[in-house]
């Protein structure tokens, strides 16, 4: 329910990486992480309908685990910052 809220009616005017994500696999291909850091300027409906901009830096790490042919991500930390 949170990430519906989180992205219904909501427009990505920038959603760029900073740096190259950081993206590597197990030896036994049993799990995955990938490191990101990125810049995000999104438009969002508020409680009166009118689109507010919001500009901010997003940093997170989220690992994944291999069951069976899927992969599943078993955590995600992240931090926001405004952006500057």
């Amino acid at each position: 329910r949170h990430f519906t809220r989180y992205f219904k009616g909501a427009t990505y005017l920038q959603w760029e990486d900073m740096v190259a994500p950081i993206i590597r696999v197990s030896a036994d291909g049993s799990m995955a992480w990938m490191i990101v850091r990125l810049k995000v300027r999104r438009t969002q409906a508020d409680a009166a309908a009118k689109a507010k901009e919001q500009n901010f830096v997003y940093a997170g790490i989220m690992t994944y685990e291999k069951r069976g042919d899927t992969w599943v991500r078993v955590a995600n930390v992240s931090t926001f910052e405004p952006a500057r």
